[in-house]
């Protein structure tokens, strides 16, 4: 009898711990939540310019500057990658980087029917500079999504913008482009 009551203990422990994969990919709402939770960050902070901010960086190895029209797209890094499938688990994780990638592709479709140029970074910062000043970026910073786009344009300040929210509109809007 206690062998029998030990395993439903721990049987219920177990199913108590586990998430609802179908959670991820049941809406946009869903997703966000699951990743705003795999990156442990508030809904109001991810997005905001000023939590990206960081001091410039004299080695200019480790930055990348952007003076000209474009959208950014912010992808892991390999140890990022790592980080993730340690937090998430391989299942979970595949699950996360199957939507970013597919909600990153549309996004890019969206970009490149609006004529706005694209490019991705490597590098852990990047220097924005614009007709309104310069932006020295942390899009390695801990904590902070893996995935992104900043949208820069040199007589704006630069925006940061989850490939889900992203719509036409808002590339038109931004980048000033003509329906």
């Amino acid at each position: 009898m206690k062998f029998l009551i030990s395993i439903i203990t721990i049987f219920t422990l177990l199913s108590c711990s586990k998430r609802d994969k179908s959670s991820a990919t049941a809406s946009v709402d869903s997703l966000q939540t699951e990743i705003k939770d795999s990156v442990k960050v508030d809904s109001d902070s991810y997005l905001k310019l000023e939590s990206y901010t960081a001091p410039d960086q004299t080695d200019t190895a480790l930055y990348y500057i952007i003076d000209h029209d474009c959208a950014v797209i912010v992808s892991p890094t390999d140890k990022q990658i790592d980080d993730m499938i340690k937090l998430n688990g391989e299942d979970d994780f595949a699950t996360i980087a199957d939507d970013f990638s597919y909600y990153q592709s549309v996004a890019l479709q969206k970009l490149d029917s609006a004529g706005v140029k694209t490019q991705s970074s490597e590098k852990q910062y990047l220097k924005f500079v614009g007709d309104k000043g310069a932006w020295t970026l942390d899009i390695r910073k801990q904590d902070m999504p893996a995935w992104n786009i900043i949208f820069f344009k040199k007589n704006k300040d630069p925006e940061i913008i989850s490939a889900i929210d992203l719509t036409n509109e808002h590339v038109r809007d931004y980048f000033e482009v003509k329906k």
